[in-house]
């Protein structure tokens, strides 16, 4: 796995008291499973998925450079070593 810098928002970002954090990811799921380990939360235990594995919870939207990205096992591309710029938002309502 390779670490990467996931930005994250609103009560998440209170919770782990702080805005960015450097997590060991391959996929999608693993940022939300690294954070859990590291901090103690149950995020990804949140997430509904379909039968395909895609985020349909709506408490948690995750931004891949600019796109919502569904796909939890989607693997994470590095582009000759630059990092994705990731960011988790829970989204309002949300559990």
């Amino acid at each position: 796995m390779s670490e990467v810098s996931v930005k994250v928002y609103g009560p998440l970002a209170l919770q782990l008291n702080q805005r960015e954090v450097k997590v060991e990811a391959e996929k999608i799921k693993d940022i939300f499973i690294s954070l859990d380990n590291k901090f103690g939360t149950n995020s990804y235990d949140k997430i509904t998925t379909d039968e395909q594995g895609r985020n349909i919870s709506g408490d948690m939207q995750v931004v891949i450079d600019g796109k919502i990205e569904r796909d939890l096992e989607k693997r994470i591309k590095f582009d000759r070593g630059v990092l994705p710029y990731i960011k988790i938002i829970p989204l309002a309502g949300g559990g």
